[in-house]
């Protein structure tokens, strides 16, 4: 399960590292386009996390707690 969730994470990353400004640009309001960076930032950095923290064998019950709140914070935002 883990190498599975690893290998999800990496492609992921992989997959969503770049934003697409025109697309989102042709769907939305120009001035949203800092915060969809910012949030687009915060995710992958987020993952990222969880992949070293995986690779590293640290993944436990309380971080995905915390990845949840953080989630959570950030769409309050």
């Amino acid at each position: 399960a883990t190498q599975q969730m690893e290998e999800r994470l990496t492609n992921f990353i992989n997959e969503n590292k770049e934003i697409d400004e025109y697309e989102v640009l042709a769907h939305l309001p120009h001035d949203s386009l800092p915060i969809i960076r910012f949030v687009h930032h915060q995710i992958i950095e987020m993952a990222r996390d969880c992949l070293q923290k995986a690779q590293e064998k640290l993944i436990t019950s309380r971080y995905f707690y915390e990845m949840t709140e953080s989630l959570e914070h950030l769409l309050m935002e």
